[in-house]
């Protein structure tokens, strides 16, 4: 399941990348939306978070939203791009 989630991820960033189609990033989602995602809202406090804005996103954002070591934040356990390990 992971290896299809980021498949689809790296296919999405390439179409964008050829310009195919223009992807939002999720706090320019958020202020466009009707406030009423949760999912939406845990997203862009963590894209603040690590310093992107509506307009730009930073390189490397989910990298650094999946390794956030701010423990005490509230949404530490709901930050999005989290690798799910099963044991095996």
């Amino acid at each position: 399941m992971q290896k299809a989630r980021e498949f689809l991820e790296r296919m999405a960033t390439a179409r964008a990348a050829k310009g195919d189609i223009k992807q939002k990033n999720p706090l320019q989602k958020w202020h466009e939306s009707d406030k009423t995602s949760r999912s939406l809202a845990i997203h862009a406090n963590c894209l603040e978070c690590v310093g992107c804005s509506p307009t730009e996103t930073a390189s490397g954002y989910r990298d650094a939203i999946r390794s956030c070591h701010l423990v005490d934040c509230p949404l530490h356990v709901f930050r999005p791009y989290r690798r799910l390990f099963t044991p095996g």
